[in-house]
C-alpha cells in the first residue's frame, strides 16, 4: 500500500480516511480554509486525492453552500500547490467512477458534479485518461 498511497508514517489507510473526513467536516463547518489548507499538508503526499473525493461526497449529501465551498477549496489547494493536478484529476475520476451510485442517494449527484469540473476546470476525457494511466501503474506495480 505505501508505494501506491506513499509512506503514512505509520497510520492505516482506515485511519487516514477518516482524517480526511474529519478535517472536510470541519472545513464545512467553520469555513477556515487556511486551517483546513495545514491539516490537507500533514497528509501523506499521495494520499491527498482523497481529500478531492471525500471533500464532493461529504458536499453532496449537504446544502449548495457545501457544494460551493468545495469547489472553492479544492481551487485553492491546486492554487497554493497543496494537491497537483493529478490528485485533483484522480480524485475526480474516482468520483466519476461512482457516480451512477451516488446517483442513487442524491438525484441531483451528476448536475453538481457536472458543476464542479466545470469549476475545476476539468473536463470528462481528462479524468478518465488519468484514470488510465493510474490504473496501469497500479497494475504494474
Amino acid at each position: 500500500l505505501s508505494r501506491v498511497w506513499g509512506p503514512s508514517s505509520g497510520d492505516s489507510i482506515h485511519k487516514l480516511k477518516k482524517n480526511v473526513k474529519d478535517l472536510v467536516d470541519e472545513f464545512f463547518a467553520s469555513n477556515d480554509m487556511q486551517e483546513a489548507i495545514q491539516l490537507v499538508k500533514t497528509l501523506p503526499p499521495h494520499f491527498r486525492h482523497e481529500v478531492v473525493k471525500r471533500t464532493f461526497v461529504l458536499a453532496l449529501s449537504r446544502q449548495q453552500r457545501e457544494l460551493d465551498l468545495c469547489a472553492s477549496f479544492l481551487k485553492t489547494l491546486e492554487k497554493h500547490k497543496v494537491i497537483w493536478r493529478t490528485q485533483l484529476e484522480r480524485g475526480i475520476a474516482r468520483i466519476e467512477r461512482n457516480l451512477d451510485d451516488m446517483a442513487l442517494d442524491n438525484l441531483k449527484a451528476k448536475e453538481h458534479y457536472a458543476e464542479l469540473i466545470q469549476k475545476l476546470n476539468i473536463g470528462p476525457s481528462t479524468t478518465k485518461k488519468e484514470q488510465e494511466n493510474t490504473d496501469k501503474k497500479e497494475t504494474e506495480a
